[in-house]
């Protein structure tokens, strides 16, 4: 059973794609395993290719916010409406937030004074990795591509160097890309 089960499943990674022309891609992509924000993809005529994404959020009072992404992948059946491929993504979420409390003291008469508590720093990274299957749906010169990885998750506390292996999730990435 496990040999039949093996079998299968390398007979369908080494099925080939039909020929598609060259392509680059730009957009947006939000996935577990694809990353966060604006996307850049390219893609031979061969079917496999690339895909990297990038959103950093920064504000005034020091917190920040990075998603970062990269996916290979390789088409495995295309039309011109659309194409189904497998990849493999891997992508890093970092979260640094300034753990600041403001308490208001009041008297009797309405004068208040606020007090700004300092409670630290708290720096987290989140890591996911994983293969995954999909379905891409063409529009003229846009894409919507929807697939579903295998994410494996590793989360760090970097202030009190603490964690560790989070999970095994199944959450979808999405992307809605314009192709040239």
């Amino acid at each position: 059973m496990m040999k039949s089960l093996l079998t299968i499943s390398l007979a369908f990674f080494a099925t080939t794609s039909q020929a598609q022309a060259s392509e680059q891609r730009i957009g947006f992509t939000a996935g577990s395993t694809s990353g966060v924000g604006l996307s850049y993809s390219r893609q031979n005529s061969l079917g496999t290719g690339w895909q990297a994404s990038l959103l950093p959020i920064y504000d005034a009072e020091g917190d920040a916010k990075v998603f970062v992404g990269g996916t290979v992948f390789r088409t495995l059946n295309a039309t011109s409406w659309g194409r189904a491929y497998m990849s493999f993504g891997l992508a890093l979420f970092y979260n640094r937030q300034q753990n600041i409390e403001v308490r208001s003291d009041c008297n009797d008469e309405g004068y208040c004074v606020d007090t700004e508590i300092d409670h630290g720093t708290e720096e987290m990274l989140l890591l996911s990795f994983g293969p995954s299957v999909g379905l891409e749906r063409r529009w003229q010169q846009f894409a919507l591509a929807f697939d579903l990885p295998l994410a494996v998750q590793f989360g760090a506390d970097l202030v009190n160097n603490g964690g560790g292996f989070i999970g095994v999730h199944p959450i979808p990435n999405v992307s809605l890309m314009y192709f040239w």
